[in-house]
């Protein structure tokens, strides 16, 4: 029988084996689930927020998931489709201490809060971690790495929590993912997602 990624496997992608993903709205669930698709064995999860319907239009849940927490319910879809990927669903990073849970390279911040943004970056920066922020805002779509010296500020453009779609956060997590795999990890992406596609 033909082992499912053995079709990719002359494209010599380079897929990390574990990744830590912190904010799982509509960014950071897209991200998930292509990092289980391409085949990434080990996902961390972090995010405290639950589903509310108005998520539901850029995430592929049910309604009947409303109320769940949104790394319990990404965690049972990412087991639905690639049940051989371990996931840990945690709560959010909210304190400083709370970094200790981050314990490898390749964080993605998928977060919209500036507070939050500025810990995990300063945290993965002393530590020699690959970080990469991503987000949507309305119509553009951002995702950065290699960042020698920054602070976030709520009017940045990384991501904020104003009315979306389902397409830019699925883009960039691509965009994002495509980089990763082909060994890019210096990313560098700001981008009108109208402009993307000449509307």
């Amino acid at each position: 029988m033909t082992k499912l990624y053995d079709r990719q496997n002359s494209l010599n992608l380079k897929i990390p084996d574990e990744v830590y993903i912190i904010g799982c709205g509509g960014v950071g669930t897209w991200l998930g689930i292509i990092c289980a698709m391409v085949g990434i064995k080990t996902i961390n999860l972090f995010d405290s927020d639950y589903i509310e319907n108005h998520n539901r239009a850029r995430l592929p849940y049910p309604e009947e998931w409303n109320g769940k927490k949104k790394t319990e319910a990404l965690k049972m879809f990412i087991n639905w489709i690639r049940p051989e990927c371990t996931i840990y669903d945690n709560d959010a990073i909210m304190e400083e201490t709370d970094l200790i849970a981050i314990t490898s390279k390749n964080v993605f911040d998928c977060t919209d809060n500036a507070k939050t943004q500025n810990m995990i970056y300063n945290y993965c920066k002393s530590n020699n971690y690959d970080y990469v922020k991503l987000g949507c805002n309305s119509d553009h779509v951002t995702a950065i790495s290699k960042l020698d010296s920054v602070t976030f500020t709520e009017e940045d453009p990384y991501g904020a929590p104003t009315p979306m779609y389902i397409v830019p956060p699925m883009l960039i997590s691509l965009y994002t993912l495509w980089n990763i795999t082909h060994g890019n990890t210096d990313i560098n992406y700001l981008k009108n997602v109208s402009k993307i596609f000449n509307a």
